[in-house]
């Protein structure tokens, strides 16, 4: 009994309180509000109402947040944008004021006033042009979410592709004053706005080919991957790829290897440059896409028999059963490997497929 009083006693305080706390916030909003509108000597003030209002802000705080996107401080202005983006719906009555807003001249407020007119219905692709000044900004994450955003509005990739590329530099470095924090998750959005591109038009080979061979590790590493998701266009490219194989980082060269692969058919000229690899390369995972890459690109082994013998003799045991696993699909053995797969034989973790392969036909 005595645990039912206390808790209908606790039930019943709480219920006091919660209008209590409802008053303190409204309080404090109209406090900030009174910041936000303070005059020109107040910065610290009013920036710091603008980020109260990115969390705290309701209907009844529009008029000074609408107010505030006139404010000579850019963060003000950026802190308002945003809290009338995460407002939703409730910000329509600024949506004039944002599509001013949009004319802003720093990137960092047209990104958020765009953020805050697509939430009340006006399509990205028509705000294309007035988020694109981001794509100058000083400030990477500025830079990089202005590249973010004409990808997903469907803007062509080569407005937006050096600065993706840029923007994955292992020295890249924030503006200072900024959380370096956030870099490592700008970084992150860069790759994977990269990794998606998917099909690129002729045009952005240049840059590509120039982020491959000048840039640093990662855009390197970016570059070839982006490069084996492109499609056609992508064949101009297939002899740099062949020199990235030789690339002093083994993560450039498994990506060389994996966009060889990825290109198929198209990238028979790379053949004698992942034999190479299979035969020199210190690293196993590059040995061991090139082999991968070397069967997409040469399905029928008719150029890369060479590379399969060389694989045969890997100290791997994977990638020795790989390659002599290869021959027994095939309809016709050619004659250059009988030799080695008969010493395959000899090796218990190729022997089954090996004796396969000798079951077939041997070309002339």
């Amino acid at each position: 009994m005595r645990r039912i009083l206390a808790l209908a006693a606790l039930a019943l305080l709480f219920a006091h309180a919660q209008p209590a706390r409802a008053e303190v916030d409204e309080k404090e909003r109209k406090k900030q509000e009174k910041n936000l509108l303070k005059g020109d000597k107040q910065e610290r003030e009013r920036r710091s109402a603008a980020s109260f209002f990115f969390s705290n802000a309701n209907e009844g705080s529009v008029p000074a947040l609408v107010n505030a996107l006139r404010d000579e401080d850019v963060w003000v202005r950026s802190g308002a944008a945003g809290a009338l983006w995460k407002l939703g719906e409730k910000a329509r009555p600024a949506e004039a004021a944002l599509k001013d807003a949009l004319q802003d001249p720093s990137g960092r407020v047209r990104l958020k006033a765009a953020g805050a007119l697509g939430g009340l219905g006006t399509p990205p692709e028509k705000m294309v042009e007035a988020v694109a000044i981001g794509l100058e900004d000083r400030d990477v994450e500025v830079r990089a979410d202005a590249a973010h955003y004409l990808k997903r509005a469907g803007a062509p990739a080569v407005r937006f592709l050096a600065v993706l590329l840029d923007c994955v530099r292992e020295s890249q470095t924030r503006v200072k004053g900024i959380d370096s924090s956030r870099l490592s998750n700008t970084q992150r959005q860069c790759r994977e706005d990269l990794g998606k591109l998917g099909i690129l038009p002729k045009e952005a080979m240049p840059i590509l080919d120039e982020a491959l061979r000048d840039g640093d590790k990662e855009e390197r590493r970016a570059a070839a991957d982006a490069i084996g998701k492109a499609g056609g266009a992508a064949r101009v490219e297939i002899p740099a790829l062949a020199k990235a194989l030789k690339d002093p980082e083994r993560d450039v060269r498994w990506e060389a290897a994996d966009a060889l692969g990825d290109l198929g058919n198209a990238a028979k000229e790379a053949v004698p440059a992942l034999t190479v690899v299979i035969r020199s390369d210190t690293d196993l995972d590059v040995r061991k896409r090139a082999l991968r890459s070397l069967e997409d690109i040469d399905k029928n082994v008719t150029v890369s028999a060479q590379a399969l013998i060389l694989a045969m003799k890997d100290p791997d045991k994977e990638m020795r059963a790989n390659a002599v696993q290869r021959f027994q699909y095939l309809d016709v053995v050619p004659k250059e490997a009988v030799g080695p797969l008969q010493d395959a034989l000899k090796d218990p973790e190729t022997a089954t497929w090996a004796e396969r392969a000798l079951k077939k036909p041997v070309s002339k």
